[in-house]
């Protein structure tokens, strides 16, 4: 994980850290008890958001430090809190796991943790829908009916490059669907339900009745910080983008989103991007300057595109931000936020941009994509007396 060994370090008695960086950092235990309880508090941007994970039980004992992990047992009841490394291109920022242990068959196949947040909107993602058949993604395995963790309230528009560089997608977290492991190496996929102040990990009957315990991962609560969507859109073909209104007027510009492209035999490949009107208009604005980007199967990474000269100017209304790529095997990343308005134009040849363009409407669809702009100053006012 970028170099660093993440791994519990205390912090008094009771409490240990994961720090991961400016303002993202997990608490275990609880700093406000004078006594260790099995929680989990992860941080994001510092107090602004966080996520709080707990056991519920009134037994106490005392964690152990080992090989990296914090473990905590009292009776039957088994937690081990960890950092995890980044797999298959996800919580490439670091991850955590809160992972119960079930040393015996339990009573029920449901586990609860006490959940809260704060400053945080939480989306399922589901199996792949059938209007997304006609485009070409998929849904990792360990995404389908996994939740995607968003700012409340933050928009894909910011007013600086150090804002930028902060919020990026305003994603916080995302949160895996759990693997569950017995002591065979029998594995079976768990389903994850948040609710309001709740955690639930179901495990299919059948494996609790069959399995050889200890179970591991029972409630692998496996938290990446991902600051970029999970299901990936090859874009060849496609202009893809989002809806949404900037905060103030201004001068926008660059435009970033989160892709890699790859094609066997090629070096390269061109990519650019583009700001529309409303949804409802779909007339073109303006169109960053075009970029040649290395092909790389392993070079998922964030590109900023620049505006010529005459960058467009911005006011207090929604725009669209789109990319394109010059042909297949070119990808862009997406989670499905109901209500959030993103758009497809397919089956158009890679070329000068459509004006109007005739998108495909697709409520929901949230490419990991943003805008950097230069806020107008404000009027200024003179005062006679």
């Amino acid at each position: 994980m970028n170099g660093r060994p993440y791994k519990p370090e205390p912090v008094n008695s009771s409490t240990f850290k994961i720090p991961y960086g400016p303002g993202d950092e997990v608490e275990i235990g609880d700093i406000s008890k004078d006594t260790f309880r099995p929680h989990a508090k992860l941080r994001k941007w510092g107090e602004e958001c966080w996520i709080a994970l707990s056991l519920p039980t009134a037994d106490e004992a005392g964690p152990v430090l080992e090989d990296g992990k914090l473990k905590w047992k009292a009776g039957d009841q088994e937690v081990h809190f960890y950092a995890t490394e980044p797999r298959n291109q996800q919580r490439l920022d670091g991850g955590f796991e809160f992972e119960v242990i079930l040393n015996r068959k339990p009573r029920t196949n449901k586990i609860v943790l006490a959940l809260e947040s704060q400053g945080l909107s939480f989306y399922r993602q589901p199996e792949v829908l059938p209007k997304e058949l006609r485009v070409k993604t998929v849904r990792p395995e360990n995404v389908l009916g996994s939740y995607a963790v968003y700012h409340a309230t933050k928009k894909p528009w910011h007013k600086n490059k150090a804002e930028a560089d902060k919020y990026r997608a305003c994603k916080a977290f995302h949160i895996y669907r759990p693997r569950i492991v017995d002591s065979n190496g029998w594995e079976t996929w768990g389903e994850l339900d948040i609710g309001a102040d709740t955690l639930t990990v179901t495990i299919p009957q059948q494996f609790i009745d069959n399995a050889t315990y200890p179970i591991r991962h029972a409630a692998g609560v496996d938290i990446g910080y991902d600051a970029k969507a999970t299901s990936p859109m090859d874009v060849g073909d496609f202009i893809n983008g989002i809806y949404d209104t900037p905060a103030a007027g201004g001068t926008l510009d660059t435009l970033t989103l989160w892709l890699y492209s790859w094609r066997s035999g090629g070096a390269s490949m061109k990519w650019k991007c583009a700001l529309y009107e409303e949804y409802t208009s779909h007339a073109f604005i303006a169109g960053t300057t075009e970029k040649t980007v290395d092909n790389d199967i392993d070079n998922r990474h964030w590109e900023t595109f620049t505006f010529p000269a005459t960058k467009p100017t911005l006011t207090v209304q929604q725009y669209g931000l789109f990319g394109w790529a010059e042909m297949d095997t070119a990808y862009m990343y997406y989670d499905l936020l109901p209500n959030r308005p993103g758009e497809y134009y397919d089956n158009v040849a890679y070329n000068g941009w459509p004006d109007p363009k005739s998108g495909v409407y697709y409520g929901g669809i949230w490419f990991t994509l943003y805008g950097t702009y230069t806020e107008e100053a404000a009027a200024r006012r003179i005062f006679i007396t």
